[in-house]
Formats: structure tokens, sequence, C-alpha cells
């Protein structure tokens, strides 16, 4: 996990996806707006490519956890 940036991934293992959409707010420079705070405690375990574009990766969490992904702007909405 602490090298995973090496390898040109985000790892996270049972991670919140608030603390992994801090992350990637950050990387892809992007603000993150919750409509519904639950969404917030969700966890994810696995991996991501780093250098992928922010649609594939929002697409891939939409697969496998309960949330929906939209960009306005620079914004991502999340419910």
């Amino acid at each position: 996990t602490y090298i995973a940036w090496k390898n040109g991934v985000f790892q996270f293992d049972d991670e919140r996806l608030e603390s992994i959409m801090d992350k990637l707010a950050l990387w892809y420079d992007v603000k993150i707006f919750y409509r519904n705070d639950a969404v917030k405690d969700i966890r994810f375990t696995g991996y991501l490519k780093r250098y992928d574009d922010i649609n594939v990766i929002l697409s891939a969490f939409e697969a496998t956890v309960s949330a929906n992904f939209r960009i306005r702007e620079k914004t991502i909405v999340i419910n």
C-alpha cells in the first residue's frame, strides 16, 4: 500500500469512500460534493491505475459500490 504510487496505482484496503475521494480530489484537482453523507462510510478494497481518466475510475467505483458519481465542471457529485 505504501509504495503503490511507485507502481502507478491507487491501492485501498477497506478504506472509506470519503478518504479515497479526498486523495482523488488532490490528484485530479477536483472538488467533491456529497448529496448523501451515508456514502462517505462505504468501504472499498482494491486498486486502480493512477493515470487512468477520472471517468474510468468513477465507473469502476459505480460497478462495485452503491453510489452514483457525476462530474459537473470540476466537481464530482456523489449520490
